[in-house]
């Protein structure tokens, strides 16, 4: 399926123009914005089933989304308004992977993530302010569960801390 394309592990080497006036529109102050323009994130994108995961580090931080392909979840923005948010395989082929977030007073946001030859395009948009980010594919996406450990309780997770020290010495033999 071509929402493979969008596997893997990525790392930021350019944004348009119109990144800056992107981050003023959802409120993003002086300060903020210039740290991230400064920094190259890494986004490492996972898929297992129907689940997926993006995990975001841009130096200081780790933004983790989590999520089922079509169904609503809530989750902050990077200013910590809290929204709806739809992550679906849009286009062609299903090979754009598109997410809708309502509910930031600063209007819907909407992303899109598609690849277009060598390059990942990262496409973010609010009102009428769309900007572009360029990723470039630098490794295979790790399994899932390095991405998304499974949750205490679980019934993938290790029953106790001596079963995960275990688990993770069987692992590296």
């Amino acid at each position: 399926m071509a929402e493979k394309n969008v596997i893997g592990k990525w790392k930021l080497v350019r944004s348009d123009e119109n990144f800056e006036n992107y981050m003023t529109q959802i409120g993003i102050g002086k300060v903020g914005r210039a740290w991230r323009k400064k920094y190259k994130p890494t986004q490492i994108i996972v898929k297992l089933g129907n689940k997926m995961a993006i995990r975001t580090t841009n130096g200081l931080f780790v933004n983790l989304a989590e999520f089922e392909l079509g169904e609503e979840l809530t989750e902050k923005t990077v200013k910590g308004e809290v929204v709806k948010t739809t992550y679906t395989f849009e286009g062609d082929d299903e090979q754009t992977l598109t997410s809708t977030s309502n509910g930031s007073k600063h209007g819907i946001l909407k992303t899109e993530r598609v690849v277009e030859g060598s390059e990942m395009v990262h496409t973010l948009t609010i009102c009428d302010i769309v900007c572009k980010r360029y990723y470039k594919k630098v490794g295979e996406a790790p399994p899932f569960e390095k991405v998304i450990p499974p949750k205490p309780g679980s019934a993938d997770a290790p029953a106790s801390e001596h079963d995960a020290n275990e688990e993770k010495e069987d692992q590296e033999d």
